[in-house]
C-alpha cells in the first residue's frame, strides 16, 4: 500500500497549487491577445460557448474529469470535483442533471449504440444512468476512482487509485472480479493510469513501475512487465518515482507505455516483451499516436513528437505554466493543455503553436475532440466549447 503520492505539485509543477489560489472571474484569450469577438473566426481554435460548472467559491478548483460526447443523440456529458454532473447539447443547452453525491473526476464512459452512459464518483461508486438521465443501477467499485470506466458488451472495468482494476456487470453493477497491486512503494506521484483492451486481456499500469495485462473472464495475470528493474538506483536522499502513469495505447499492433523515470517502452501487447525502450525520456505521464508519430507529454520536459520510423525526437515544446494535460490528437494539430497556463494547438507536422484558449486557471483534465468539435473543462470549473 503506498504510503504517500505525492502530486507533481511537489515537483514545482502541478495544478493543485491552482486549487489554493484566490478565484479570479476566468477570461478567454486568444495568443494575440485579442477576445472571441474581435478574433472573428481567425483562430484554430473558434470559440463557441462557454458555461460554467460548479458553484465556484473563494478558492478555483481542479477540474480533473474530462468531458464524454454522444454524437448520436447530440450528448455531452461532464461532472465537476463539487459533485455535479450534467448532460446538455452541442451548443449548450442542458437536458438533465444528475447528483452523484459525491465529486467527479474521471470522464464518464458512453455507449452510443445503447443510449447509457456510466459515472464513477470519487467515492467509488458508479452510476449506469440512460441518455435521458433515468438510473439503472448504482454499484461500488470499493475505492477512489479518477480514471474513465472501459466498456465492454457485458462488462465494465474500472481503474482505482489505489492500484486494483475492478470488473462489473453492466447489467446491475456487481463485481464480478477485482485485481489488487500490492506494491511496497513508499512514494508515488499522484494520478493513475487507464485501462487498455486487447481481444482477450485488460491492460494498465501501477505506483510499482509494473505493467499488467488481466485476463478479462477472471483477473489473473497473463502476463507483467516490471520496468523499475531498468532503473539504477541513486545515492543520497534523492526519491524515484517507479510508476506507470500512462493510459496505454495500442497502435499499429504495439502496446507503448512510459515508466516515469525508466523512459518509454514498445511492447508486445500479447507476451509483454520489450521491443524497444526509449531512456531519454522522464516525467511522461501522457501518451497519443497519430500514424509513424508517438506524442509525449512530460511533467519535466515538456511535450515531444518521436517519430516511430526515425526513433528519434522530430520537435519539443517545452511548458510554460505547469504540467501538461494528456495530449489529444486532432488532425492535423494536437491539443494539450496546461495545470496552470492555457489550452494550445500545436502542428503534429512540426509542432509549432498555432492557437491557445487562456482561462487564467489552467487546465487539468484533458480535452475532447471530436471532428471539428472539441470541449475543455478549465480548473474553476468553466466548461469551453470550441471548432478547431
Amino acid at each position: 500500500m503506498n504510503a504517500a503520492r505525492l502530486s507533481l505539485g511537489s515537483l514545482g509543477l502541478c495544478a493543485l497549487i491552482a486549487s489554493c489560489t484566490p478565484f479570479h472571474r476566468n477570461q478567454v484569450a486568444w495568443i494575440d491577445g485579442s477576445s472571441d469577438a474581435v478574433n472573428g473566426g481567425r483562430s484554430t481554435l473558434n470559440v463557441r460557448w462557454s458555461r460554467t460548472i460548479g458553484e465556484g467559491g473563494a478558492y478555483i478548483p481542479v477540474e480533473n474529469a474530462s468531458t464524454a460526447f454522444d454524437h448520436v443523440r447530440d450528448r455531452l456529458y461532464v461532472g465537476s470535483s463539487d459533485g455535479q454532473f450534467l448532460a446538455l447539447d452541442s451548443r449548450g443547452r442542458r437536458y438533465f442533471e444528475y447528483d452523484p453525491e459525491a465529486g467527479v473526476e474521471a470522464a464518464p464512459a458512453v455507449d452510443t449504440r445503447r443510449g447509457e452512459v456510466y459515472v464513477a464518483a470519487e467515492d467509488g461508486r458508479v452510476h449506469a444512468l440512460t441518455f435521458t438521465g433515468e438510473v439503472l443501477w448504482v454499484g461500488s467499485a470499493g475505492g477512489t476512482v479518477r480514471q474513465s470506466p472501459l466498456l465492454e458488451e457485458d462488462v465494465i472495468y474500472i481503474a482505482r487509485e489505489d492500484d486494483a482494476v475492478v470488473a462489473m456487470d453492466r447489467t446491475n453493477g456487481e463485481v464480478f472480479w477485482t485485481y489488487r497491486r500490492d506494491g511496497n512503494v513508499e512514494f508515488s506521484v499522484s494520478g493513475h493510469a487507464g485501462l487498455a483492451a486487447t481481444d482477450d486481456a485488460i491492460i494498465t499500469g501501477f505506483s510499482d513501475g509494473t505493467v499488467v495485462a488481466l485476463d478479462r473472464t477472471d483477473g489473473t495475470i497473463r502476463w507483467q512487465r516490471v520496468t523499475a528493474v531498468d532503473v539504477e538506483p541513486e545515492e543520497g536522499t534523492a526519491r524515484q518515482f517507479f510508476d506507470v502513469d500512462t493510459t496505454p495505447v495500442l497502435h499499429e499492433g504495439v502496446l507503448y507505455v512510459a515508466s516515469f523515470t525508466a523512459g518509454v517502452y514498445a511492447l508486445d501487447p500479447a507476451s509483454g516483451s520489450v521491443l524497444w525502450r526509449e531512456e531519454g525520456f522522464s516525467g511522461v505521464t501522457g501518451i497519443a499516436a497519430h500514424e509513424r508519430m508517438l506524442i509525449l507529454a512530460s511533467a519535466l520536459e515538456g511535450v515531444r513528437a518521436y517519430d516511430l520510423r526515425l526513433r528519434e525526437v522530430v520537435w519539443q515544446r517545452d511548458n510554460e505554466s505547469g504540467a501538461p494535460t494528456q495530449p489529444v490528437v486532432a488532425v492535423p494539430f494536437v491539443l494539450v493543455g496546461e495545470t496552470l497556463g492555457a489550452l494550445r494547438a500545436l502542428r503534429i507536422e512540426g509542432g509549432e503553436e498555432v492557437s491557445r484558449i487562456d482561462t487564467s486557471t489552467g487546465f487539468s483534465a484533458p480535452p475532447l475532440a471530436y471532428r471539428r468539435y472539441g470541449f475543455a473543462m478549465s480548473n474553476g470549473g468553466v466548461l469551453i466549447a470550441f471548432i478547431i
